[in-house]
C-alpha cells in the first residue's frame, strides 16, 4: 500500500534529518563505521518496500502518489549515500592521515 510505504519513508526522513554525531550505533563499534553501518541498515529498510512497489502494476506506477513516494525515496537515498556516508568516509580518511602523520614524527 502506498500509504504505508510513504509512512516508512517519512519516518526515514525524520531519522535522516536528525543525523549528526549522535547517530545510534552499537557500543562495540567505532564511531565512523558504526554510523555507516546504521545508515546502511536504514537504507535497507527503505529499499525493500521500494523494490516491492517497483514490481507492481503499471497503473499503480502512473499514480501521482507513487511518483511522490519515488521522489521521497530518491531524496532519502541520495542524502544517505551521497552526503552522509561520503562525509563519514572523508572524516575517516582525514583521521587516518592525521594519525599517520603523528605516528611518523
Amino acid at each position: 500500500d502506498l500509504k504505508i510505504v510513504n509512512q516508512v519513508f517519512q519516518e526515514g526522513r525524520v531519522l535522516v534529518d536528525r543525523l549528526d554525531e549522535n547517530s545510534p550505533i552499537s557500543s562495540n563499534m567505532p564511531p565512523i563505521s558504526g554510523a555507516i553501518s546504521w545508515t546502511n541498515g536504514l537504507l535497507d529498510r527503505i529499499r525493500d518496500p521500494m523494490e516491492r512497489l517497483q514490481g507492481l502494476s503499471q497503473s499503480l506506477q502512473d499514480r501521482e502518489e507513487y511518483k511522490d513516494v519515488v521522489k521521497l525515496y530518491c531524496s532519502l537515498e541520495k542524502q544517505l549515500t551521497n552526503e552522509y556516508i561520503e562525509s563519514k568516509l572523508e572524516e575517516w580518511c582525514r583521521g587516518v592521515e592525521e594519525n599517520t602523520e603523528e605516528q611518523l614524527q
